[in-house]
C-alpha cells in the first residue's frame, strides 16, 4: 500500500523520519508501518489514531538508535592456534651409559619454549637432565636412570605446548644393562707399523702404533669419559671428557703424530 503524498486523501497522511542506518522492515496490520533505509513511511486511515501513532514512532526511533551502536562494535579478533615451538625427531635420539651404570635416553630437540616443562613417567626412579627447551634452544634433553627392556613416555608441556600441541613420545629402553664393566672391545693392535698409519705424512714407528677399541652394541652409546689405556701395567692413556663411543662404532688410540679428530693419541708410543 503506497503512500499518497499529495494529500488529495481526506484520510491518508505521510510521515518521513531520516533515513536508517539499518535495516529494519515493520508491518502493521492496522497502521501499515514500513521501515527501511529509505525512511520511515506511515499510513493512516483513520485521523484519530496520529496520538497513537506518534507514540509508536517514538518506540521505533529510540529502538533504532539501540540497535545501530550495538552492530557498529567491532567484531573481536579469532584466536590464532599456535603449534608447539619445540620439536623432537626420535629418529636422532640415542641411548647412553653415562655415571658408570645409569641408561640414559638422549633427546636432541630444536627450538625453544618459555614456561615449558619436562617429565618422563616410568619405572623406577628415571629423571630429567640435559638442557632446558624451556631456556635453552637447540639441544638435548637427558633421561637419566632409565630401566631395560620397559615402557616410558617423555613429556613436554605448557605454554605453547598444551592440549594437541603438547608432546608424548612413546618408547621401550633396550634389553642393555650398564655397569662399571661396559663391554667395550679391544678390536685391533699394531705393535710393529711399517707404514704411516695415523696419515700424519711422517713414518714414526711409535706415533704409528695404535689400539682400537669397538662398541659392539647396537643401541647404546658409551661415555668413555676417565676410562683409561693400561698396557704393560701403565696407564698409557686417558680417555677425555665427552669421549663418546656410538653403537657399533670404533675409535682408534695412536701412539702420536698431528692431532686431528676422530683421531686419539698417547704421545711416546704404547
Amino acid at each position: 500500500m503506497g503512500c499518497d503524498k499529495t494529500g488529495t486523501s481526506p484520510v491518508s497522511y505521510c510521515l518521513q523520519l531520516p533515513p536508517a542506518t539499518t535495516f529494519v522492515s515493520i508491518k502493521s496490520p492496522v497502521f501499515g508501518v514500513w521501515l527501511s533505509k529509505a525512511g520511515l513511511e506511515v499510513i493512516l486511515k483513520n485521523e484519530s489514531l496520529m496520538p497513537r501513532l506518534l507514540f509508536i514512532l517514538v518506540l521505533v526511533a529510540v529502538a533504532v538508535a539501540v540497535i545501530n551502536p550495538l552492530q557498529a562494535l567491532p567484531e573481536a579478533d579469532p584466536q590464532v592456534e599456535v603449534a608447539c615451538p619445540v620439536t623432537i625427531d626420535p629418529a636422532t635420539a640415542k641411548y647412553r651409559c653415562i655415571n658408570g651404570n645409569q641408561l640414559t635416553l638422549r633427546m636432541p630437540y630444536l627450538g625453544v619454549a618459555p614456561g615449558a616443562s619436562v617429565f618422563v613417567t616410568g619405572p623406577g626412579s628415571a629423571t630429567v637432565g640435559g638442557d632446558d627447551p624451556a631456556a635453552t634452544s637447540d639441544g638435548v634433553i637427558e633421561l637419566i636412570g632409565l630401566v631395560p627392556s620397559s615402557a616410558y613416555v617423555l613429556g613436554i608441556i605448557g605454554p605453547g605446548c598444551a592440549g594437541p600441541d603438547a608432546i608424548f613420545y612413546n618408547f621401550t629402553t633396550p634389553n642393555y644393562i650398564c655397569a662399571d664393566d661396559l663391554t667395550v672391545l679391544i678390536n685391533e693392535v699394531l705393535p710393529e707399523p711399517g707404514s704411516d698409519t695415523n696419515d700424519d705424512g711422517v713414518v714414526n714407528f711409535l706415533e704409528e702404533q695404535f689400539v682400537e677399541v669397538f662398541n659392539p652394541d647396537a643401541q647404546v652409546e658409551i661415555d668413555l669419559n676417565g676410562w683409561i689405556l693400561i698396557i704393560g701395567g701403565t696407564v698409557r692413556y686417558t680417555f677425555p671428557p665427552a669421549t663418546i663411543l656410538g653403537p657399533r662404532q670404533a675409535l682408534t688410540v695412536f701412539g702420536g703424530g698431528t692431532l686431528f679428530d676422530p683421531c686419539h693419541y698417547a704421545p711416546g708410543g704404547f
